[in-house]
């Protein structure tokens, strides 16, 4: 079973991923959900995870910033970024 990690400020969307991605998978389980960049990095550096879906547009650090830590870190994980724009149509 992979350990997964979800990582966005926007809680609708956090959980609208996990009740169509997560739990329509039986590989998969969640470990935890980070609303922050920051709040994600001391996650991972406490729990084995496996994928990592991580937004990059986030408060306190940005995803890249995270994603520019890991880099430096010797874990290997499976990171899936997310972005999301909404657009209004005039």
């Amino acid at each position: 079973m992979l350990e997964l990690l979800v990582v966005d400020d926007n809680m609708y969307f956090s959980k609208t991923l996990i009740n169509n991605v997560v739990q329509n998978n039986p590989n998969l389980r969640l470990c935890m959900i980070a609303t922050d960049g920051q709040e994600a990095l001391d996650i991972i550096s406490q729990r084995k995870l496996d994928i990592i879906l991580l937004d990059l547009k986030l408060p306190v650090c940005s995803g890249l910033e995270v994603l520019d830590i890991l880099e430096k870190t010797i874990k290997k994980f499976i990171i899936i970024q997310l972005l999301l724009y909404l657009v209004k149509q005039i």
